[in-house]
């Protein structure tokens, strides 16, 4: 995914890392303080011959770490493009507004800023005390920096009125960016820019065919997103039992899960028949800077 509407469900800034999907399940229910972690493993199969009558197989089971993977989100602030506003961009360019990043961005899975500008060169100023002109001839530059997604959300981005904010939206499309948090209606407004589903994996194609039967983008938005505190809970319950035997929440709480969920969330006004929850295993969780989860394991007082 390039981008996608994000809805969060915690306040502060979360960073999430090591998530490594594993495909075992145990034989026995672990002890309510037991963390569950399995790894795949590979068979290797070592075959001698003796004597002509006689051949002899000795199987051993070998685990196979996963390699653990890191997702960085940056987010900014306000962005500012105009060059009546900004005086440096007419003598040294559209670029120097992201020299001082050494490719920050570049280096990120996703960037999001906030345009406090109208990207286009249609419309006149609303009558306001302050209305700004993003140069479209800036947005090339933005797009080099590694910005995927500008939520033109803002007290600015209508400062131009109505046909400049969709034309300064194609704008962005054009070079790549994704616009968000403005639209013709309510809907576009509130939908969701999801360009693909990435991974070779069933889970991913899997994952790719209940979205798109929906036929609905905003299934592709971000619902909410959390952690798991409950010991007790499993994440292995909903294939070992039937609904009717367990708390149906119970493979989405158990502790030191990441949970992000997919489609309707009442509070942003986005409401879809499409719905997936996500519970993450072995990832680490950092709220503020504060480690909350760490491989999978609760940590401080949620311990």
């Amino acid at each position: 995914m390039t981008s996608r509407h994000l809805v969060w469900f915690l306040l502060g800034s979360i960073a999430v890392a090591a998530c490594a999907p594993s495909s075992a399940s145990p034989i026995e229910r672990p002890a309510a303080a037991e963390v569950v972690t399995t790894l795949p493993s590979v068979v290797i199969e070592n075959t001698t011959t003796a004597p002509p009558s006689t051949t002899t197989t000795t199987v051993a089971r070998v685990p196979v770490e996963t390699p653990k993977q890191r997702l960085i989100v940056s987010g900014t602030g306000d962005v500012n493009l105009d060059p009546t506003f900004v005086r440096s961009f007419p003598s040294e360019g559209y670029g120097y507004a992201w020299s001082g990043l050494s490719g920050a961005f570049l280096r990120d899975d996703l960037t999001i800023v906030n345009l406090e500008c109208s990207p286009s060169n249609l419309g006149t100023p609303w009558n306001k005390p302050w209305t700004f002109r993003c140069d479209p001839e800036a947005l090339p530059s933005m797009a080099d920096a590694g910005v995927d997604v500008a939520s033109l959300a803002n007290n600015h981005g209508m400062d131009f009125g109505f046909e400049a904010m969709l034309d300064g939206k194609q704008n962005l499309v054009d070079v790549g960016i994704a616009p968000v948090g403005t639209g013709e209606n309510y809907d576009d407004a509130y939908a969701p820019f999801v360009t693909e589903i990435k991974g070779d994996g069933l889970e991913a194609e899997l994952f790719r065919e209940y979205m798109a039967a929906w036929e609905d983008p905003l299934t592709y938005g971000f619902s909410h997103v959390g952690w798991g505190m409950n010991p007790d809970a499993r994440w292995v319950s909903g294939a070992l039992y039937d609904k009717r035997d367990m708390q149906a929440v119970e493979f989405r709480a158990w502790a030191g899960n990441f949970l992000w969920s997919t489609g309707a969330n009442q509070y942003a006004g986005r409401f879809t028949e499409g719905h997936f929850d996500l519970p993450m295993r072995r990832c680490t969780i950092a709220l503020d800077g504060q480690v909350v989860v760490k491989e999978g394991v609760l940590q401080g007082d949620l311990a």
